[in-house]
């Protein structure tokens, strides 16, 4: 009985109206300029996410899959997705409209090339700083007190305390 209430629980169908609630209640309601900052944190943390620093309107969340620590914050118009964990940690400020994507595909058949989703969490340490429109892929480790210039595409491992910029995101120079 239990396996079976666990299978309809994890069915696509279930999954989907979770998602469609989820949808529904913070990226409609949660995440418009009338919810203040400090409700917002708390109706994240109480719907599952790890949220300590603050999230600013109209983002869009699609995962309880996010470990947002003191002293950081997410600007407003970012995405994120709802594959894999996602770690912010203290004192990082992600700028505005920055995409966080943890989804990864297989390349498939010619009949359809986007094979099966292999996830892969992100991880941005202390003190970092995400410019505007830049772009984190899945897999994604961002060192300790990084900068990534507005408008880059972050891909692997980027070592701590640099500058990088572009697309591909390249090292610049170090940081003090």
């Amino acid at each position: 009985m239990i396996g079976y209430i666990k299978k309809v629980l994890h069915s696509s169908r279930i999954m989907g109206i979770r998602q469609y609630w989820w949808n529904f209640l913070v990226n409609g309601f949660l995440m418009s300029y009338i919810v203040p900052i400090g409700f917002r944190r708390f109706m994240l943390n109480c719907m599952g996410a790890n949220v300590k620093g603050a999230v600013h309107g109209h983002c869009t969340i699609l995962t309880s899959k996010l470990q947002l620590a003191e002293g950081s914050f997410i600007n407003r118009n970012c995405f994120i997705d709802n594959n894999a964990m996602i770690t912010i940690g203290r004192n990082c400020s992600i700028g505005y409209n920055v995409i966080l994507v943890t989804a990864n595909h297989s390349i498939g058949h010619s009949d359809k090339r986007g094979g099966v989703n292999n996830p892969l969490p992100i991880e941005i340490q202390d003190g970092c700083w995400i410019g505007a429109n830049s772009t984190i892929l899945p897999g994604a480790i961002i060192e300790k007190g990084c900068v990534i210039a507005a408008g880059s595409v972050v891909k692997g491992i980027c070592t701590s305390n640099r500058l990088y910029v572009g697309v591909p995101a390249k090292e610049i120079r170090q940081l003090d």
